[in-house]
């Protein structure tokens, strides 16, 4: 399992405010843990404790305001990946905080930016993509696409050609209409066709021709994971994560002033999809997969070839970035439990909703914890009664296990007891106050209850943003510091695991290399391979991810 986390880099209002200086933060890291630079992205590097920083695509370090990407190493347990996520988090944290000492730039850890534009977190599972015929129908689907692959590949490097061909023209007339109207000429031509070949005319016509050379190929791939793709999980899970937003949501304060449990639960409007490719926000995203098929050369066939191992990586992205470690912790062991028994549970009955969609939308503006939804069976359900279902469904799993984890009760029993704790509600009809410092929505409507005006939208809007912030300012922090927030991770795990990644994770082979061959070896690597030379020659490892 991993886990991505988006964070926004905020300059101050200060009209001499510096950008964010993306390769002065990377000399920051390296003070902390030997980083070394990815394969495909010049905007990633990738640090000896198993994880990547990376700015946002689309963001500029020029920018007043930009996206870190932290991408935790390949995980395989709850704890390990939260210990890792605190580890990266700090790491970003001690690195702003010595590159702008006078505090001129602020990291916030949010959902969204004001803008309409929602960030925050994605988690990784590695889960079988199906099962016996489902399996065959599914790699005979993949089979049948590699045609497509090549015939879009080879296209492709057609396309791009043809736009640098295009661009090294429309430059060489442009000096020439400069020169004859006797208009200054760049001194340096190569920044002049180097200015030309980023620009957006160019940037833009670029991708609309790769966006309209691979539809088909998307479509087509759509459709074998409409019919194949992670049936047993749509089936038995989609009501965990429609109600999973009372466990993991952060709160949000919306245009109209209103209290939301979740921002980006509340967005989501398919089962599953691409995400960003197809501008849909869903449950189950398969980006990755399409990102298999479309990147490489021509020949290179091994991400599509990828496509028929039968465990694959999938994306949640439906859950809020918090600070609350109970939460982040709970969600996380849930949800990796919650898959093992779709799973293993073949003959268990659970919840199943008439209208999902319409369900977590529902349930992530319910802040009463009162809305209902109508399931399959014509029961009515609360969002607690289906996630306390689940729980009890994973505890008799485990109770008959054969192998018993302490790790997995101890979640189940923490599940357990913020379920008991949500039900419990004051004479305002909030949520348990036991819960501050625990599940970050009941930690921010606490915070909104303090306020001594409480129509003011602005005093509002601002702390919803405040609470993420990353510093002894930041609003969550001072509340999870002052009410004893409930902290899992010990400070020195979290030390150890800025340094190294977790034991036995398909990383270590990575930070490895990161450490011995840093520095002057040309070294780049990735998540699955990685290049270096040593005594004039070039040598390549390929790791599994798993």
């Amino acid at each position: 399992m991993g886990l991505e986390t988006e964070y926004s880099v905020v300059s101050s209002d200060s009209p001499n405010r510096p950008s964010f200086d993306f390769d002065g933060f990377l000399r920051q890291v390296k003070k902390i843990v030997p980083i070394a630079p990815s394969f495909r992205n010049p905007t990633k590097f990738f640090l000896a404790n198993g994880g990547s920083f990376s700015l946002e695509s689309g963001a500029s370090a020029s920018l007043t305001e930009a996206y870190l990407e932290a991408s935790t190493p390949e995980c395989k347990s709850p704890m390990e990946l939260l210990e890792s996520h605190l580890a990266l988090q700090q790491t970003a944290i001690d690195s702003i905080r010595r590159q702008y000492p006078d505090r001129t730039v602020r990291l916030i850890q949010g959902n969204h930016d004001g803008n309409g534009h929602t960030y925050g977190q994605h988690e990784s599972y590695e889960v079988n993509v199906a099962n016996g015929i489902t399996l065959l129908g599914w790699r005979i689907g993949v089979a049948l696409l590699l045609p497509c692959v090549l015939a879009y590949r080879v296209s492709a490097v057609g396309w791009l050609t043809l736009i640098l061909i295009l661009a090294q023209i429309d430059s060489s007339v442009r000096a020439m209409v400069r020169y004859f109207a006797k208009r200054p000429v760049a001194k340096n031509n190569k920044q002049t066709a180097s200015s030309m070949l980023v620009s957006s005319r160019w940037i833009g016509a670029c991708s609309w021709g790769l966006r309209t050379l691979h539809a088909p190929l998307a479509m087509l791939l759509w459709l074998n994971i409409q019919l194949f793709a992670l049936r047993v999980y749509r089936k038995k899970l989609t009501a965990f994560f429609v109600s999973r937003c009372i466990i993991d949501g952060a709160g949000h304060i919306d245009e109209q002033g209103l209290f939301r449990v979740s921002t980006r639960a509340y967005h989501v409007n398919c089962i599953i999809g691409f995400g960003g490719y197809s501008a849909s926000r869903p449950i189950f995203r398969c980006d990755s997969w399409l990102k298999d098929l479309c990147v490489g050369g021509p020949f290179a066939l091994g991400g599509a070839l990828r496509l028929f191992r039968k465990r694959q990586r999938i994306e949640i992205a439906i859950g809020d970035s918090g600070l609350c470690q109970t939460s982040q912790y709970v969600r996380m062991g849930s949800t990796s439990l919650a898959f093992d028994l779709a799973e293993n549970s073949r003959s268990v009955v659970l919840p199943r909703l008439n209208k999902p969609l319409d369900g977590i939308r529902r349930y992530s503006r319910d802040w009463m914890l009162l809305a209902k939804e109508t399931g399959k069976d014509g029961a009515h359900w609360y969002a607690s009664e289906i996630q306390n279902a689940y729980a009890l469904a994973v505890r008799e799993m485990i109770d008959q296990s054969r192998v018993q984890s302490f790790e997995a009760k101890r979640i189940v029993e923490l599940w357990q007891t913020l379920l008991s704790q949500l039900e419990l509600s004051d004479e305002k009809s909030c949520p348990s106050k036991d819960l501050v410092g625990k599940v970050d929505w009941i930690t921010k409507l606490w915070l909104l209850h303090q306020l001594e005006n409480k129509s003011r939208l602005n005093t509002r809007l601002k702390l919803d943003v405040r609470y993420h912030e990353l510093s002894k300012e930041g609003y969550g922090s001072r509340v999870l510091e002052l009410t004893g927030g409930t902290l899992l991770v010990q400070s020195t795990r979290i030390e150890r695991a800025c340094q190294s990644p977790p034991k036995d994770s398909p990383a270590v082979p990575r930070s490895y290399l990161i450490r011995e061959f840093g520095e002057g070896s040309g070294l780049v690597v990735d998540w699955d391979q990685a290049s270096w030379t040593m005594d004039g020659k070039r040598y390549r490892r390929s790791f599994p991810r798993s």
